[in-house]
């Protein structure tokens, strides 16, 4: 789990930094390194062996001396010595809305708050507001802030957790006498959040060996080190195997022996109402399953409700996949086609799966066609267009919008109308050099009052436009939507990217009727973002159901920075999956034909 520890370790410096007041372009040179190490597919150790460390995008000399340093002594020199000056838990501040490094830095010098408990105990006793520039109203807004911390304490987004448990699923799988792993729970089924991973490992032997599960939970936990125990598990001869310390959240590996992997597989992803759900429809047909997790023929009769009728497979899994296989089988004997795990809500998935009415096939990675919001260093990107072009095309991508900020993002080096039109000039040279289908286009902000950062005329000339929220976030909500509301009436917005706001864990969506702005986007024909960004993953899926619903076009957007960052696109695609949608409800899952065809045939007014 190296790739996870030092991913951490990196964006830890990035913080104290920050804390610092150091160089933001060095504070972003680390947190694009922490993330990129965060989603290697190998472990990092691979990359130095092979002296590929350098090859990796944003790795410099400096910060490559620093991998190696890590992986020779289990320790960054550069991180003890800020930790030196600024205790480890005042960069933990930085978590709360409002407390920038500053704001930071003033609490610790002054008030000697060097971490959330310590910031909770200040906030309540009344001495932040005597600081310059604080008042009560800072201080209820930290308390707020803390309260929606301890909201998700525990939790993590998945995309922070996903690659973890799939590495160590891997590693498991080479462990003697295991002879299928699966990532399993909320992972599986593409919640937002999680609070554990969950992971199933088959024996090699069948249940009726002698004692086939004791051997290998003993070497999962030697695998996992000294401080993973082995338990019981659900049924007689299996068992869990529980660590708290190899990942963000806690992670137990349930293994069973060969020939309950079905079962076991729909158990281990839930939730439990799903599970119960299944159970209560076996056993009207005649099953159950006994103390040891194997189905046994009972004595009811088989029965199907009234007017049920089978139904084809929402999802047929893969021929392949022997444990998906089993899973269905399980299903089947209950009278049901195999339910997709991100459809596995516990509320009226099975009864719609008996009545043939959930999708026939949820989008898939390989169903995305293009990328609609990405970035250059021409603002606040790590890349230049062509850079971006080429990693598109090497990803399969048929078409790439690129699209830069607008002015009044500053921070970002939003760009003025004379530089977005050198650049668009330079987007469609390097589409002509590539070949690679480039949309000229820009990240629009949309102002308080709902106009957009750029005259009409500038915007005319664009191929593709995205409006989005970065300032006034506080608005109300009559106001907020109002703004949003007028960005889907413009003629030449094309989609609202991340439309809520929202940063897991760290900032609320902001105060909006979500519901008027979805429908002003079907009368418009605007389309809205799932932003695939791991901090964002917004819209939350059952928001993007309700935009399917009313008819909505929805792209799936990385949101990228930097090439590597179109690897976001899973994390929007899960998303997608879970809210049900299948591959005619992403626009960019179509070819540029359809899109522009799309874009000319938008009600305009």
């Amino acid at each position: 789990m190296t790739n996870f520890h030092l991913a951490q370790r990196f964006e830890r410096i990035a913080s104290l930094l920050e804390v610092l007041g150091d160089s933001p372009f060095k504070i972003r040179a680390y947190r694009r390194v922490a993330r990129l190490i965060a989603e290697l597919p190998e472990p990092i150790e691979d990359v130095a062996r092979h002296g590929r460390l350098r090859d990796l995008p944003g790795v410099g000399e400096a910060i490559a001396a620093k991998i190696e340093e890590y992986l020779q002594t289990g320790t960054i020199g550069l991180l003890e010595h800020l930790q030196e000056q600024i205790p480890e838990g005042v960069a933990d501040l930085l978590a709360i809305p409002g407390i920038g490094p500053r704001t930071a830095r003033l609490l610790h010098e002054q008030l000697g708050v060097a971490s959330l408990a310590e910031l909770e105990a200040a906030a309540r006793s009344g001495r932040i507001r005597a600081l310059k520039g604080m008042r009560a109203r800072s201080e209820a807004a930290i308390l707020e802030g803390l309260e929606r911390l301890r909201r998700l304490a525990g939790r993590q987004p998945l995309p922070y957790v996903l690659g973890v448990a799939e590495a160590l699923a891997r590693a498991l799988a080479q462990v003697a006498g295991v002879g299928a792993t699966a990532v399993t729970g909320g992972l599986r089924r593409a919640e937002t959040t999680v609070a554990d991973v969950d992971l199933l490992v088959v024996t090699a032997a069948p249940a009726d060996a002698s004692d086939p599960v004791r051997p290998v939970a003993e070497a999962i936990r030697r695998h996992l080190g000294s401080t993973a125990t082995v338990e019981p598990g659900w049924w007689e001869g299996t068992a869990r195997v529980r660590v708290s310390d190899v990942a963000a959240v806690p992670i137990d590996v349930w293994v069973v022996p060969r020939g309950v992997e079905g079962l076991a597989l729909l158990v281990a992803t839930g939730p439990a109402a799903h599970v119960e759900e299944v159970r209560q429809r076996l056993a009207r047909r005649g099953w159950r399953w006994d103390d040891g997790g194997r189905l046994e023929r009972g004595q009811a009769p088989e029965e199907r409700p009234p007017g049920a009728h089978p139904a084809g497979p929402t999802a047929e899994p893969s021929a392949e996949d022997e444990l998906t296989g089993a899973e269905a089988a399980i299903y089947a004997r209950a009278g049901l086609p195999w339910i997709p795990p991100e459809l596995r809500w516990g509320e009226d998935e099975v009864r719609r799966a008996q009545r043939g009415q959930l999708p026939r096939r949820l989008v898939q990675l390989d169903d995305i066609r293009g990328d609609l919001h990405t970035h250059t260093e021409a603002s606040d990107g790590a890349a230049d267009v062509a850079e971006m072009a080429r990693a598109a095309r090497e990803r399969g991508l048929e078409y790439l919008a690129v699209t830069d900020h607008s002015p009044s993002l500053v921070v970002a080096r939003g760009l003025t109308p004379d530089r977005l039109a050198i650049h668009v000039a330079r987007i469609r040279a390097v589409a002509e050099e590539t070949g690679v289908a480039l949309l000229a286009g820009s990240e629009v902000d949309i102002g308080p009052d709902g106009s957009l950062d750029y005259p009409d005329e500038v915007l005319a000339g664009l191929d593709w436009v995205v409006a989005s929220i970065h300032s006034r976030l506080r608005l109300d909500e009559a106001s907020q939507t109002q703004r949003l509301l007028a960005a889907c009436q413009h003629p030449a917005v094309d989609v609202l990217a991340h439309p809520t706001g929202r940063l897991i864990g760290r900032r609320e969506p902001y105060a909006v009727d979500l519901e008027r702005v979805l429908r002003r986007a079907a009368e418009t024909g605007t389309a809205v973002e799932i932003n695939a960004s791991p901090d964002r993953l917004d819209l939350d899926p059952h928001w993007v159901r309700r935009a399917r619903e009313l008819g909505v076009r929805i792209v799936i957007d990385t949101d990228a920075h930097s090439p590597s960052q179109l690897g976001f696109m899973r994390y929007g695609v899960l998303v997608a999956r879970r809210a049900g949608l299948e591959p005619g409800d992403v626009l960019n899952a179509h070819d540029l034909d359809h899109l522009r065809a799309h874009r000319k045939r938008r009600p305009r007014s």
